[in-house]
Formats: C-alpha cells, sequence, structure tokens
C-alpha cells in the first residue's frame, strides 16, 4: 500500500549537476514554520516528498493540494491530477520499497491570514498525507 515516506518544507530547492553525471537535488534552509515579514503576504517555499509502496513500472496519477486555515475556503495551491510515468528503475526492489521523490517548488503564494496551513498529497486518487505548517508573520499589515 502506498504512503508519503518523507516530506520536507523547504526556503528553496535547486537541481545540481554531480560529478557523476546526473543530477542532485539540494533542499535549501528546510523549515517547520514559515515567518513572512508581513501578514497578508505572497510567500515563496519548496516541498520535497517521498513516496514507497507504489508500483514503479506502472503510471501514476498525483494531486498536490495546499490550503489554508478555513476548511471552508478553495486550496490556495491545487497541482490538479498530473501523470507520473512508469520507469524500470527499482523493478528488482520488492514493492514496499518502489517509489519516488519529487519537489514542488511554489513561488508567490498568498497567505493571507495567520494560523495552520496543510499540504495534502494524493496518488491515484487516495489522500497519502496531510502536512500541516504554521504560519505567523512578523508584522501584520
Amino acid at each position: 500500500m502506498a504512503y508519503v515516506s518523507t516530506f520536507v518544507y523547504a526556503q528553496d530547492s535547486n537541481t545540481v549537476a554531480n560529478t557523476e553525471g546526473g543530477n542532485s537535488l539540494h533542499l535549501i534552509n528546510p523549515q517547520h514554520i514559515f515567518t513572512p515579514p508581513f501578514i497578508p503576504s505572497l510567500y515563496s517555499f519548496a516541498i520535497l516528498f517521498g513516496i514507497l509502496g507504489i508500483d514503479q513500472s506502472k503510471e501514476h496519477k498525483i494531486r498536490v493540494v495546499f490550503r489554508g486555515p478555513n476548511p471552508n475556503e478553495d486550496p490556495i495551491v491545487d497541482t490538479g491530477v498530473f501523470n507520473y510515468p512508469a520507469n524500470e528503475q527499482g523493478k528488482d526492489l520488492p514493492i514496499e520499497m518502489q517509489g519516488f521523490l519529487m519537489n514542488l517548488n511554489l513561488r508567490n503564494v498568498p497567505l493571507k491570514i495567520e494560523g495552520e496551513y496543510a499540504t495534502d498529497i494524493y496518488a491515484d486518487g487516495e489522500l497519502l498525507g496531510t502536512f500541516p505548517i504554521k504560519v505567523k508573520g512578523k508584522q501584520i499589515v
């Protein structure tokens, strides 16, 4: 059964060429709270998540939703459903060890009020996890 094995909020992320001819993902300044200078504010950040227990030989439908503290409001960011392509990279591993890492850089996300925001991760229509983060402005406008 698929599950989120890893989740991190960060200030930013970059992909950098490594010495082995591939790329390395660099997370910059991991975050456990967001403290923008002002609320309301536009805020940029990155998320990284890993999913395990998912058959890599099949295509999967992924969706990421970032929502604010008010459950009656529409999500602030909704990627919609997008395809994660099949690959053969981990085919020799048991299914519980198959999976992938994914990162998203979110830019100028409106944070209207202080409170607890959250990111929901979906795979193939199933909610795999919800990851909260508290937001507190240094000043309120």
